[in-house]
């Protein structure tokens, strides 16, 4: 869908824009893993981990 399209090129670019001025003062961007309160449903490689003593899944993938 075109409007969907745009909507993305637009939310692409505000984030681009606020990544490279945070980096311009010295901000260090860092992509961390995600934790999830149960089994993931897209079918993402996940593992079994206790936090704060309850039982997580962590992401084994990187792709958001």
């Amino acid at each position: 869908m075109p409007a969907n399209n745009a909507i993305m090129r637009i939310k692409g670019g505000i984030s681009l824009l606020f990544r490279e001025a945070l980096s311009l003062v010295g901000f260090t961007e860092i992509v961390s893993p995600k934790i999830l309160s149960g089994q993931s449903e897209g079918g993402s490689d996940v593992f079994q981990t206790s936090y704060f003593g309850k039982v997580l899944f962590r992401k084994t993938s990187f792709n958001g």
